[in-house]
């Protein structure tokens, strides 16, 4: 792809997919070993977020976590909401379980109750209400964001980054990992 100097977004409207769906293409065929000498730190101008979930103690450890970071600085959140966020963000359309979010937010997921994510959640809808972004609660199950707010927050992440829309597709935020 860079070697042969065709921008991602081209390949991604060639094939009909977008960038985000591109990216994920490209990252199987390197998980399979269909695609060799292309590592995924070359790949310059692919939008969207990376499929890698968010962990607040990796990054505790000084491990940079991008998508964070970014939508950290969007929406004026702490990282421990940012990785609320993002961990919402890359699993749009799916309810995601309390557990599941306080392995992404606490430092030391056995040390913490779930009431944690609950206080997370408040805090954060109060910030993302002046950006008409909002976390749907599912009564005794979990939360979930819907599919175009990820893809808004996704676009935002884009444009912050400097890369250009993806031409109005949505992107496959199921299939994030």
């Amino acid at each position: 792809m860079a070697r042969e100097a065709i921008p991602s977004s081209v390949i991604s409207r060639v094939v009909c997919v977008s960038q985000t769906q591109l990216k994920d293409l490209f990252l199987d065929a390197v998980e399979a070993g269909q695609l060799q000498g292309l590592p995924p730190e070359t790949w310059p101008g692919l939008g969207g977020l990376s499929r890698r979930l968010p962990c607040r103690a990796q990054i505790t450890l000084g491990h940079l976590d991008e998508d964070v970071a970014d939508i950290a600085a969007l929406y004026g959140l702490t990282m421990s909401e940012a990785c609320v966020l993002t961990y919402l963000v890359k699993r749009a359309g799916v309810v995601v379980g309390k557990g599941a979010l306080l392995d992404a937010v606490a430092l030391d997921p056995e040390d913490c109750c779930l009431k944690l994510v609950d206080v997370y959640l408040c805090k954060l809808r109060r910030k993302l209400d002046p950006h008409g972004v909002q976390v749907e609660t599912v009564w005794g199950i979990g939360y979930s964001l819907s599919k175009q707010a990820a893809a808004d927050i996704i676009a935002r992440v884009d444009e912050r980054r400097g890369i250009p829309p993806a031409g109005g597709a949505l992107p496959d935020l199921a299939r994030a990992a």
